[in-house]
């Protein structure tokens, strides 16, 4: 009992320290944000000194000696900014969504209205790039749809709250992961659209995919929920373009492979293709702390073979 009272102090005080200096970054010009931001992340690059490994390490498997050693430090540095500024984003959207047009940018709303007129709704295919919570802006521009989000929950209790109000203040719905599944069908049914990051290690039930080249654990899960319910998957992504500016871009709709053992696999391997380029051209804006590369499972997924 005194050690999950001492967990629940400790996270409580976490979201006090971290509400405090997101009041604080509010009053303060998007300008000194950034800088701000910037250097604290800085900071964490400087002491993390397990995910500065990861991050590198993730560099060698994906540019291998086409890049020099600074370069991947540099690229290392700046993600750990993008993150660190991503998650500071979604907490001063209410400031942002005040001039829309001057902040947001979207590109290819066309090819969410062709999916929609199918009246099946829309799985949208997302990576951990730029501002990825800022997608949750598209919502404002595709009513009556909904716009759903399945999401990891955040281990601190107090900071998992804030940030799906956050979320909601964007008028997008958090789905929890770990029971999303009848409400994902639910949502789809009624035309709306559900978001999933699919670009992180995805386990022992993840098929064993290349990405960058590297085979690895990959999520299956858009293939499955559209091959179920008829719906669209089209891959998405918001990238910063400046001190807060961004553009978000829908890409036309991935067709679904086959239906066959290997059918989930190969729409898997056409999202993480489509991701590497993406990443390619916007390196800095992707998490390369994450651990995307491990050892592979002892169990995997029919259709997992390379």
């Amino acid at each position: 009992m005194q050690t999950s009272l001492t967990k629940r102090l400790r996270y409580f005080l976490e979201y006090a320290l971290a509400m405090a200096v997101i009041g604080l970054l509010r009053l303060l010009p998007l300008t000194w944000t950034d800088w701000i931001v910037r250097r604290a992340a800085g900071l964490g690059f400087l002491l993390l000194a397990r995910r500065r490994e990861i991050a590198l390490s993730n560099l060698d498997i994906a540019f291998g000696d086409s890049l020099e050693a600074r370069r991947k430090t540099q690229i290392a540095r700046q993600a750990f900014e993008s993150m660190a500024l991503g998650a500071a984003e979604l907490f001063l959207v209410k400031k942002l969504l005040r001039d829309e047009p001057k902040h947001f940018e979207i590109i290819g709303k066309d090819h969410l209205d062709r999916a929609f007129a199918r009246g099946k709704g829309i799985v949208l295919a997302v990576s951990h790039i730029g501002s990825w919570e800022l997608l949750s802006v598209l919502s404002r521009f595709i009513a009556p749809h909904r716009a759903s989000v399945i999401v990891k929950e955040i281990r601190n209790p107090f900071l998992d709250a804030a940030v799906n109000r956050m979320r909601r203040r964007t008028e997008v719905h958090p789905l929890a992961k770990d029971t999303s599944i009848r409400t994902t069908f639910a949502e789809l049914r009624g035309n709306g659209i559900v978001a999933i990051l699919i670009d992180q290690w995805a386990g022992p039930e993840g098929a064993w995919i290349d990405f960058f080249g590297c085979p690895t654990s990959t999520t299956t899960l858009p293939e499955r929920i559209a091959r179920k319910t008829g719906s669209a998957v089209l891959p998405a992504y918001c990238v910063r373009t400046g001190i807060g500016r961004f553009e978000i871009r829908i890409h036309e709709e991935i067709p679904l492979a086959p239906e066959n053992p290997q059918g989930e696999a190969a729409t898997a391997r056409k999202l993480n293709r489509f991701f590497e380029g993406v990443i390619r051209s916007h390196p800095e804006q992707w998490t390369w702390g994450h651990n995307r590369w491990k050892s592979r499972p002892t169990t995997k997924q029919a259709g997992a073979r390379p």
